[in-house]
């Protein structure tokens, strides 16, 4: 679905419905470029005129396209020192501008500029405050970050891009309502994102992947049932996502039974495959009976199609690495980072009951989910060969902080090496995430605090963003640039 905008021209005509339009049809030329008279086949060529149009997407309201009605190509829009040309589908489309301001557009045809525009962009509401506490060491203050916006009761759920320096927003995406989203990341194609939505009501086990690109020219839904939590596009036309393996009527430990679920690792193709099964948590690790239970993972809700339904394990976290081609899958319940190779073979276990490997001093990092040196059932997406950065949600130990973490697999050993906190001590019972920063410092998303924070390796704080009463940040990326979130 198209919005149209309006938009004031200082030249070219403009229709009825408010829409500037360009050249005449009457002002196409066709030119004779026979070869003298020698009789050879005369060459012809068509001048289209551009005939301007100017439209919104619905998908990404703060994206414009400048539109030739006949199709022209061979033409550009310049703008801000920016060059973007018309692309095959005679389309030019201007990304990455920041809400509510109005562009100065030169249209530009064979080096002569044919229009001036002015061009304004859709407002949005600003839901937060940045400051900028120390502009020489903050790295957030001079990029953009990629965030999502947790649908919350009189907050309605988007993907957005904001301004490092002043918290203005560049781009976004809403959400229907109906859905939870994750965090969006690069597709394959590195123009735009993919993420999963799941069932807001949790009634149904229905989810879809989606990927939209920046410009909101392509716009593509792949129904995923079962999938929850993450979803990626870890290599060129497939899938990655996280989904549910349930046994109904497991014999619980209070008596009864209850419909417990596990976790599956899978990957689809765009064209409706059937999805393979890389790992399976229940078949893999817990076995027949799960022993290692905790308030968490027995507390029962109707939900999914289910009347007593339990997460065992609550798979909340993947990434891909490609210098291994494996993939890392957190298991919340049971404190479990699982590596799993893109040929389905488990290649470890750190932490939790089946972890494969212990602290420098050769005792264990986990006896139990109130005895876990590492972390309390966190979160994480920034991962790398020999170390993740957590969100420790602390929901064992009342204490909410970010630790990275560092393991060897020579010598089977992982450790704790820095810790950031919050500004308040307690458990975070929903999301959280941090990423490392290029210079060293670390971005972090404290949920349920509503705050976004940078922070120095010495735990100083350099920038912060705080949403207004309501608002909660989902997980969170950072670049250089607009064009730099969607590097794969």
């Amino acid at each position: 679905m198209l919005l149209l905008i309006a938009l004031l021209a200082c030249s070219g005509p403009v229709d009825s419905d408010g829409v500037v339009v360009g050249s005449e049809p009457g002002d196409s030329t066709v030119q004779d470029t026979s070869v003298g008279a020698t009789g050879d086949t005369a060459t012809f060529e068509v001048v289209l005129p551009l005939d301007l149009r100017v439209v919104s997407p619905a998908e990404v309201p703060g994206v414009l396209h400048l539109v030739s009605g006949s199709g022209a190509t061979a033409w550009s829009a310049r703008v801000e020192g920016r060059e973007i040309p018309a692309g095959p589908d005679g389309i030019a489309a201007l990304v990455g501008f920041p809400q509510g301001s109005v562009l100065d557009v030169s249209v530009v045809r064979d080096d002569e500029v044919q229009e001036q525009l002015s061009l304004p962009i859709p407002a949005h509401d600003l839901l937060w405050t940045v400051d900028v506490l120390d502009p020489g060491r903050s790295e957030v203050a001079g990029g953009v970050l990629n965030v999502g916006v947790v649908g919350r009761e009189g907050i309605e759920p988007e993907i957005v891009l904001l301004d490092g320096s002043d918290g203005d927003v560049l781009w976004w995406h809403p959400v229907d309502i109906a859905w939870d989203i994750s965090l969006a990341t690069p597709n394959a194609e590195g123009d735009g994102f993919v993420w999963l939505e799941v069932d807001t009501t949790r009634e149904t086990l229905d989810a879809q992947m989606v990927e939209l690109s920046l410009d909101g020219r392509r716009h593509t839904l792949i129904p995923t049932p079962t999938a929850h939590h993450m979803g990626i596009e870890a290599v060129d036309g497939r899938y990655a996502l996280l989904a549910f393996e349930v046994r109904p009527d497991e014999p619980a430990p209070d008596g009864g039974t209850y419909d417990a679920a596990g976790d599956r690792l899978l990957e689809i193709g765009a064209d409706g495959e059937a999805p393979t099964l890389l790992f399976s948590a229940l078949s893999e690790l817990v076995g027949e009976r799960n022993d290692w239970l905790c308030e968490h993972s027995t507390l029962r809700r109707e939900a999914y199609g289910y009347d007593e339904f339990v997460q065992w394990t609550h798979g909340n976290s993947l990434v891909y690495l490609p210098e291994t081609e494996r993939y890392l899958v957190y298991l919340r319940w049971v404190d479990s980072l699982v590596a799993i190779g893109r040929d389905g073979t488990l290649d470890w276990v750190l932490s939790g009951p089946w972890s494969d490997f212990a602290a420098p001093d050769g005792s264990p990092l986990w006896a139990s989910q109130s005895d876990s040196t590492l972390w309390s059932h966190g979160h994480f997406t920034d991962a790398w060969e020999g170390g993740v950065l957590m969100y420790d949600n602390g929901s064992h130990s009342d204490d909410a902080k970010v630790v990275e973490v560092r393991f060897d697999e020579t010598t089977w050993t992982a450790e704790v090496v820095a810790t950031h906190r919050p500004p308040s001590e307690g458990e975070h019972n929903v999301l959280g995430d941090a990423r490392r920063l290029p210079g060293g410092n670390v971005l972090i998303s404290w949920t349920v605090l509503g705050l976004l924070q940078e922070q120095t390796p010495e735990g100083d704080v350099v920038w912060e963003a705080k949403g207004d009463p309501g608002v909660w940040f989902n997980r969170v990326r950072f670049a250089e640039n607009v064009e730099g979130l969607v590097v794969p």
